[in-house]
């Protein structure tokens, strides 16, 4: 659901092999393990003259104690048994109820090998990633088996194996094959703040395995989000779920409460400076060749701007992937004008250093949004920073639309409501994020503009994502206060689409009418003022608000 056109760039990776071998396995039952970096398993060879448990003489009802298999690496791993006896012409024989398990682990078991002797065989093989076994993951061995039986434990590599007999059980002979590897990884969770919310998921799971962590916030706070040691979002989902990585892992949890900061979200923001990775990405995308025309935008999407009334070809975006990061690509043959309905004002394009015929690239990084209310679960968050530059509506003409007259400032029908329900929304969220977010009745009453005596207001909407009305960003209980409390900063690529800025902070729309006009709409100028402006000032900077379920 995020992104029209996906270019990726996937960065090769070569494993480097190496050659040598550092291991220590231990008799007092600490082990630890590297690998040589070669995929040719290691091997515990089991037969009559070889990982012999028990010694001693026959015992009819066998014996019970721990004892050692000793790995081609010449590591002994120690095991426990029951009810073992010592034949002198194969490996092992189990008398019924015993049973031989490894009490030291064995990382990455890839199989087991074992001859039967005769078809009395009947053993159940038990394998965990842990000492306590589960009868989940069980192969049995017995009259039906082959002769020569053998498992891969299903591709789980265990650290475990126990082998219980259900009858008495002889083999001649066996094989355990191991990588060396450990696959089990260390999953840490936190709580960045104990008393705001609690979490639960953290463990020893095998990489590639499905793993979920949970954070549960505590009234009045709200969940915020998962970080990873550097603090980078990683979700936005209170339950997360994901694939274990072949490495430990630590996630924390944040949790925020009104009037503070949470991470939701992505769109493109910061513009791209370095040389090498701005050829990288222009190569990506085609190089010169590949750059759009008003005959054929070819990778690249149009953004569909107005010049002079009309929808004409001259601005395209394109998003792609290089090792991991999504990047936005902008290129224009013409500078955007202020205006959709006419040739006034000035390029601000031109005027922050953009040229014509140039690509430029943008970051996609997490929105930083402020909490303005916390209700029941929920969280009504604004954008701190003016992501982009649209108009309220392309016209100043009056319309009829099922019989009513519609004005240019009915947000009911703008061109910016729109947008924010459809590009925006599918630029910047996921489809999980955007299932996260709630359809919000947006008030668009009288009583939510700058003067109850005009005729201007319109239904109610449901919408995802909306602007604040003029009496939203006059609210003290959202934190403003005064004038200063309402100035933003824009993003790089707000400025690439001609935002409006004075000062080096922006202008940005509210979703109301101006009480005296029908081509205008209420506005928040770049030093907090609430002010007014025409319908079709495509630079009015966007602050887009949501309501999202914690």
């Amino acid at each position: 659901m995020k992104r029209k056109k996906y270019l990726v760039n996937a960065s090769l990776g070569f494993l480097a092999f190496i050659t040598l071998l550092v291991s220590a396995i231990s008799v007092n039952r600490n082990y630890s393990t590297s690998t040589r970096g070669e995929f040719t398993p290691y091997s515990i060879v089991l037969g009559a003259t070889k990982n012999k448990i028990t010694e001693g003489p026959e015992n009819p009802d066998g014996y019970t104690g721990t004892g050692v298999l000793t790995t081609e690496l010449g590591n002994n791993i120690s095991v426990s048994y029951k009810h073992l006896t010592h034949p002198s012409t194969h490996w092992q024989r189990i008398k019924t109820g015993g049973y031989i398990v490894t009490s030291d682990p064995i990382n990455g078991i890839t199989s087991l090998e074992l001859t039967k002797r005769d078809d009395s065989v009947n053993v159940e093989i038990l394998y965990s990633n842990t000492t306590t076994f589960d009868a989940s993951r069980k192969i049995v061995c017995n009259a039906s088996s082959p002769t020569n039986f053998s498992t891969d434990f299903n591709g789980y590599k265990p650290k475990y194996i126990g082998i219980y007999a259900l009858a008495d059980s002889s083999f001649d002979l066996g094989k355990i094959e191991f990588d060396c590897v450990d696959h089990y990884y260390t999953l840490g969770v936190l709580s960045k703040n104990d008393a705001r919310g609690t979490v639960s998921g953290e463990g020893l799971f095998r990489a590639g395995t499905s793993v979920t962590v949970t954070a549960t916030a505590v009234a009045p706070y709200i969940f915020a989000g998962w970080f990873d040691a550097s603090n980078n979002l990683v979700s936005s989902s209170a339950s997360y779920t994901f694939v274990m990585p072949s490495n430990n892992l630590v996630l924390s949890a944040d949790f925020v409460a009104e009037g503070e900061s949470m991470q939701f979200g992505s769109y493109p923001q910061t513009r791209v400076t370095d040389e090498t990775l701005i050829t990288t990405l222009n190569d990506l995308a085609g190089g010169s060749t590949g750059l759009p025309t008003a005959e054929n935008a070819k990778e690249w999407t149009d953004y569909l701007y107005y010049c002079d009334g009309v929808v004409t070809s001259f601005m395209w975006y394109i998003d792609l992937v290089n090792e991991g990061q999504e990047y936005r690509g902008v290129y224009y043959t013409e500078y955007r004008y202020s205006y959709t309905d006419n040739t006034a004002g000035y390029f601000m394009q031109q005027s922050y250093g953009y040229t014509k015929g140039s690509v430029y690239w943008f970051k996609y990084e997490s929105i930083a949004w402020k909490v303005l209310d916390i209700d029941t679960g929920k969280a009504f968050l604004l954008a701190e920073t003016v992501l982009d530059a649209q108009d309220y509506y392309y016209a100043k003409d009056e319309r009829i639309i099922e019989g009513q007259t519609v004005y240019a400032n009915n947000y009911e029908h703008s061109h910016i409501r729109s947008w924010l329900n459809s590009s925006f929304l599918n630029d910047a969220f996921t489809a999980t994020e955007q299932n996260k977010i709630v359809v919000t009745n947006v008030d668009n009453s009288k009583a939510t503009t700058i003067n109850n005596v005009h005729n201007f207001d319109c239904p109610n909407t449901d919408d995802k994502v909306f602007l604040l009305s003029y009496k939203d960003a006059d609210n003290e209980s959202y934190g403003f206060v005064n004038d200063d409390s309402r100035i933003r900063y824009s993003s790089d690529y707000a400025l690439s689409q001609a935002v409006a800025k004075d000062n080096g902070t922006a202008y940005w729309w509210t979703r109301s009418p101006y009480f005296s006009n029908a081509n205008n709409a209420s506005r928040v100028n770049y030093d907090g003022c609430l002010a007014a402006t025409h319908v079709t000032y495509a630079s009015m900077g966007i602050l887009p608000a949501i309501w999202i379920n914690s």
